[in-house]
């Protein structure tokens, strides 16, 4: 009876350990979500994924998924919305003003390129080594400073397009993060596109921080997704670029922000050895 148990054991171990040590809150991880639409390392850029209508023409396609990259600009810091261009020419589009809710899904990513350093475990997130940002944590190993050791999010929701009186102030906001999309974005007799305005309603967020030893996984409320936006002090919806470093990315660069803007108090794991904690966690307060 003892060896049926072991199998059972070994099973729950990875989950337990998780639980355990994972040592983020879901309100940390809705401030880091939130921040890292604002990144300026992802350039303002996701992948939209939309759904082949069932009465499309080509049945091979119905039900089918489509997806592809876009332009998005956080222009709804009151709740945490997305404004898109989009543009009547691509498949992406037609498949969501086909859809009878208009509904789609949208993840962003953190920069992918293991040079490019994650706050969370930079060197000057530890005492010994805080004089610079822009350098991992030398104790990190190589295999955890990659795509999957970094955050992403994953947003399911709907469009509303909008009104023609509410299009001068979507292009102020999303031309001043990206500039280039001026070329398509304003439709004229010359213009092979139709393009229009639309802002993406959030309606469900799941959230994959990192690793699960370190970092929280699962789904945040709507609740915590708007606060959060409150808590790291998201504002006006014209203002910023994610083509260039954020008002928070810099404040936290500069050492004007501490790390409690993304991280609070009780996130700290509790240990009786000093040397556990940071071999683990990698990230301590200054």
């Amino acid at each position: 009876m003892r060896i049926s148990v072991i199998p059972f054991l070994f099973l729950s171990l990875p989950s337990a350990f998780s639980t355990l040590t994972a040592w983020e809150t879901a309100e940390q991880a809705a401030r880091q979500a939130r921040s890292l639409l604002k990144d300026p390392t992802v350039f303002g850029v996701g992948t939209l994924s939309t759904v082949y209508p069932d009465r499309h023409p080509d049945e091979s396609l119905r039900g089918s998924i489509m997806s592809g990259p876009e332009y998005f600009a956080p222009c709804f810091p009151e709740n945490g919305d997305l404004l898109f261009l989009g543009l009547t020419v691509s498949q992406n589009w037609r498949n969501v003003r086909q859809s009878d809710h208009h509904n789609a899904t949208f993840s962003v990513g953190s920069n992918a390129d293991p040079g490019v350093v994650d706050p969370r475990h930079s060197a000057r997130t530890r005492v010994a080594f805080s004089s610079s940002p822009d350098h991992w944590d030398p104790h990190r190993p190589s295999w955890r400073k990659g795509m999957p050791s970094k955050g992403r999010v994953t947003l399911m929701g709907h469009f509303e397009e909008l009104e023609e009186q509410a299009w001068q102030s979507a292009e102020k906001c999303f031309f001043s993060h990206h500039p280039d999309a001026r070329h398509w974005g304003r439709p004229g007799p010359d213009s092979p596109h139709t393009p229009f305005w639309t802002r993406f309603v959030i309606d469900k967020v799941y959230w994959i921080g990192g690793f699960g030893d370190e970092h929280f996984i699962g789904w945040l409320s709507l609740e915590r997704w708007v606060e959060a936006g409150n808590r790291i002090g998201i504002k006006a919806a014209d203002g910023g670029s994610p083509n260039r470093h954020s008002a928070t990315s810099t404040r936290i660069q500069q050492g004007e922000v501490g790390a409690d803007v993304l991280f609070s108090e009780n996130s700290w794991r509790e240990s009786t050895s000093p040397n556990e904690a940071g071999s683990l966690l990698r990230f301590q307060r200054e």
